[in-house]
């Protein structure tokens, strides 16, 4: 009976790897079909932005996958893990899904409805567990409440002072000028919006009122949607373009209806040689003439500082390219397969010339597979256009062709959204943010307003005529309903627009001369002393009265000791600008120090208060003090105060820093440390940040302050960095019977990064012979072989291989492929000795972190 049980289970082995062998076959050919016959991609069982996130992924890695989850609004932790609602069938409870085999698959469940389960799973299996956990129907992004969310340059740029006094915009019209207003019902229904827009279709053949039903591009609604934070008041209009004949029909309809203001976070390319100049009814002929008809533009700067390149032809080496470098002539780009390389370029010879240049693309083996050759024979004017999808991933190669130039012109390129190498950053506005008429905007993000930098994407000036641009900064990288961060100087320029209409609410009889000098002249200067090439004049401000900080959080300080902060008055624009007397905080905080009471304070004039706290037992605290002044924006300031006082609490082990052994991260340590008696329960915290602003792992601990830590905590806690390994912070919170708490000072753990497999070997590689796979394993369990007929594994195999456990199964690994297996991979190529295979090992560690060997190659002999 005992051998007829073991030849049971040993013939079910056997058959769940030939199933799964079977998945992985039919995965491989089925992706290849999907490929060639052009079918739609995506997963029956899949939110499409789910879909999207893991191709990405898996694709590009971590980096902007992590970038494209924060644009869709989906929640990506640390560990490559994503927050969804997995959904059963149709009629079905939530608990016919399998949750054992979504555990099993990485998946944690977080809570559940009545029909829905709330978890977080690991992006990489996000198909496995749609196609092999029993009762999943489908998953999808969480349902969230759509929320109001204001833009945090309100209160940045001083917006929210001009509320504060009763000027909101009122009595005046902005239009926000853009390409589409996608999401709008939405973002009304939610009340990011008000349902009062007017909604203008310039697109057609006239300017025509529209509903907005049918819309793709929804930056016009996120732009609105800033305009309207900064000033609720005023009455908006939302006006879609499409081209430069409709932004005139646009700006006439501006004109014509009594719009004060227009925001166009738009850029346009290659329409002059970005100087200003206008040509052929381009967007500076209709940004000026809005100006002259008593209109405020204000425009992006653009986000292109790092892909533009400008330099003056010169050809050392007489093969007509221009040369880079001393000896090179390419401006490199890198693009990810199915990338769109779009590339424009004009040169100083505007409106038509008979100086003739091209513009060529090559690929990563310099091959050339893209150019514009357009003629300039005297009457074209001077523009080359590629467009071109890149079939794999790589770099390529951008150059300049002199085609029938007879001199050696000023040329411009920009691309549309890859980096260049090399890239210049000055001169890279676009149109019509290089106009007299037009206030063009740069970009500084939200969190780093105070001083800056730039974003380093914001289009720099001067203009190419030498005329200094751009005019002023607004922060970008603000919450948005639409967006959820809405990134770049398209953020920034309706935060100019909306302030504009504060000061119009404020100054009705403003011109838009006394407005715009309004707006550089209360600025504040970053950089270079006056107007620069990269904050213009500095940045947004409309308030006259600066406060630094506003808000003051001592954090935790062990009763019986102290903690000092600094607070800083500016005069930011006010001549006459009046402190009263402060009023202090209460106890436990004093205000030791004040030189700003009752004095006058000249124009950028500052002066200083010092606070103090010192708690006597445990707790929390908050305070204010309060700043009275003249400003009549601005009269009363109040600087909140917060800390809380802790026992102290001393850690013991394991020492700081300590260092993790791979192979051993089923050996967890002890935790001891010593704290007083009156704690009568611990918490212990672990985060990749050592001030601990997110805590992905919490222990909650009994009386005694030790600890032995199961393994699978121990796992939870090494998971943290991921992949890359990196510190991990822990420290330990003690709380006694009355509540008070206290917390310890920190420690460090250091995790190693996942490591792939070391010297792999496929040998022999004979069509006669049957070739072992042979690896040195460094403490990894579970492993990938792909083996492909090219480089991109268009066509391959996949061999999935698992031991139980690292350290007991010894350093090497060795298995024999199967005659199927080896077939499998040799008709890759058709069974043809002398052809190149391809192959590479991934492989996952007791941590479930995956890590891949450098693509290989054997060739297949007879």
């Amino acid at each position: 009976m005992g051998a007829e049980k073991f030849q049971k289970s040993y013939f079910l082995s056997i058959l769940v790897l030939l199933f799964f062998s079977l998945i992985s076959w039919t995965a491989v050919h089925s992706e290849e079909f999907s490929t060639i016959e052009g079918e739609k991609e995506g997963h029956p069982k899949i939110d499409s932005a789910l879909f999207d996130l893991q191709r990405k992924y898996l694709l590009h890695g971590k980096g902007i996958s992590q970038a494209f989850a924060e644009r869709q609004d989906l929640r990506m932790d640390a560990q490559d893990r994503v927050t969804v609602f997995i959904l059963p069938k149709p009629g079905e409870a939530k608990e016919t899904i399998d949750v054992e085999t979504l555990k099993a698959f990485g998946g944690e469940v977080l809570k559940s409805g009545h029909s829905v389960i709330k978890a977080r799973v690991p992006i990489l299996f996000l198909d496995q567990i749609a196609d092999h956990v029993e009762g999943v129907n489908f998953i999808k992004r969480p349902d969230r409440p759509y929320v109001g969310q204001v833009s945090e340059g309100v209160n940045l740029t001083g917006a929210s002072f001009y509320h504060a006094s009763g000027y909101a915009g009122q009595d005046v019209k902005i239009a926000i000028i853009d390409l589409g207003f996608a999401g709008l019902s939405e973002a009304i229904s939610a009340g990011v919006l008000p349902p009062t827009v007017i909604k203008i279709d310039c697109t057609g053949s006239d300017c025509e009122p529209s509903d907005f039903s049918v819309e793709q591009v929804d930056h016009g609604t996120a732009v609105a949607e800033i305009v309207h934070d900064m000033a609720p008041g005023a009455q908006l209009y939302l006006i879609k373009v499409d081209d430069s004949v409709d932004l005139m029909s646009a700006k006439d309809h501006c004109v014509a209806n009594g719009i004060r203001i227009i925001n166009h976070s738009v850029g346009w390319f290659i329409s002059n040689f970005y100087d200003g100049a206008c040509y052929y009814d381009n967007a500076v002929c209709t940004a000026n003439h809005a100006y002259k008809s008593g209109i405020l533009w204000a425009n992006s700067a653009g986000n292109h500082a790092r892909k533009h390149y400008e330099a003056t032809f010169i050809d050392r080496d007489g093969d007509r390219l221009h040369n880079v470098t001393a000896n090179g002539n390419f401006i490199s780009l890198y693009a990810y397969k199915g990338d769109s390389i779009v590339a424009l370029m004009t040169w100083d010879a505007w409106p038509a010339t008979g100086q003739d240049y091209d513009l060529l693309l090559f690929d990563g083996s310099m091959k050339l597979v893209a150019s514009s050759t357009n003629v300039q024979n005297g009457t074209q004017p001077p523009q080359e256009s590629i467009y071109y999808v890149a079939p794999a991933s790589g770099p390529y190669y951008l150059a300049v062709r002199n085609s029938s130039a007879t001199s050696n012109l000023r040329f411009s390129i920009f691309t549309f959204d890859h980096d260049l190498n090399p890239y210049v950053v000055s001169s890279s506005l676009l149109s019509p943010a290089d106009a007299t008429g037009v206030m063009a905007v740069a970009a500084i993000k939200y969190n780093q307003w105070v001083t800056g930098p730039q974003e380093d994407f914001s289009s720099r000036g001067p203009t190419t005529d030498s005329r200094m641009k751009p005019e002023i900064s607004g922060p970008d990288g603000v919450s948005s309903f639409t967006y959820g961060s809405f990134l770049g100087t398209s953020a920034a320029s309706p935060h100019v627009a909306g302030a504009a209409a504060l000061i119009l609410s404020n100054n009705p009889d403003f011109t838009v001369d006394q407005v715009w000098n309004a707006l550089i002249s209360s600025a504040i200067d970053l950089g270079a002393n006056g107007q620069d090439t990269i904050f213009g004049y500095g940045r947004l401000n409309l308030s006259t009265l600066f406060v630094d900080p506003v808000a003051i959080d001592f954090g935790e300080v062990v009763v019986g000791n102290l903690l000092e902060r600094t607070i800083t008055i500016q005069n930011t624009g006010n001549p006459n600008l009046m402190i009263g007397t402060i009023n202090p905080p209460s106890t436990p905080y004093l205000l030791i120090s004040d030189s700003c009471s009752g004095i006058s304070l000249p124009l950028a004039g500052s002066c200083t208060l010092k606070a103090l706290f010192s708690p006597l037992y445990t707790g929390s605290f908050n305070s204010t003090l309060t700043i009275p002044t003249n400003d009549p924006f601005n009269s009363v300031v109040t600087v909140s105060l917060k800390g809380k006082g802790v026992l102290i609490i001393n850690l013991s082990l394991p020492t700081d820093q300590l260092s993790v052994i791979a192979c051993s991260i089923n050996a967890p340590p002890v935790f001891e440390w010593k704290a007083p008696p009156s704690f009568t329960s611990y918490g212990m915290q672990f985060s990749p940040d050592p001030d601990f602003a997110s805590i992905p792992f919490k222990l909650k601990v009994p009386g005694t302050p030790v600890y032995a830590m199961t393994p699978v905590s121990w796992k939870r806690v090494l998971s943290i960095p991921g992949a890359e390994g990196g510190t991990i912070y822990w420290r330990v919170v003690g709380t006694t019977s009355n509540g008070a708490q206290s917390t310890s000072d920190k420690r460090s753990i250091l995790v190693p990064a996942a490591r792939p497999v070391g010297n792999p070997v496929i040998s022999p590689v004979s069509r006669k012979a049957l070739p072992v796979l042979t690896w040195e394993n460094l403490c990894n369990i579970k492993f990938r072989v792909w083996v492909g007929s090219d480089e991109s594994f268009s066509r391959k195999v996949i061999l999935p291989f698992r031991i139980s456990n690292p350290t007991l199964d010894g350093g090497t690994f060795s298995k024999e492929l199967t005659k199927v297996q080896w077939l499998m991979i040799r008709m890759l190529v058709r069974n043809e000795p002398g052809s190149i295979m391809y192959w590479y090992v991934e492989s996952w560690d007791a941590l479930n972190r995956h890590v891949a060997t450098e693509v290989m190659s054997f060739i297949l002999s007879d």
